[in-house]
């Protein structure tokens, strides 16, 4: 392996570089008068997932529980990998 820049030194052991970079988005709002219906969450993720977004989290502070809010996204997407970020 080659130093990653002139002077630098070699790479550590990890990702092969050409997996690339994968790209999620976190679904939230600022306040509750914005939070909408289940059908803006699938539209959301429709449309990150057309946009070639690889993940989509789910917050635990959204007004919808994150599981069926993740299980409607689920329903209407084919390839994003979803994910709760409640503790």
């Amino acid at each position: 392996m080659r130093p990653c820049f002139e002077g630098g030194t070699e790479r550590l052991g990890g990702a092969d570089l050409a997996t690339g970079i994968r790209v999620g988005l976190t679904y939230g709002v600022k306040k509750a008068s914005e939070l909408g219906a289940l059908e803006d969450i699938t539209s959301f993720a429709q449309r990150i997932e057309a946009s070639g977004f690889s993940t989509l989290w789910m917050p635990s502070e959204f007004s919808w529980d994150a599981m069926m809010a993740l299980a409607a996204a689920s329903k209407a997407t084919h390839r994003i990998e979803l994910g709760s970020a409640a503790l």
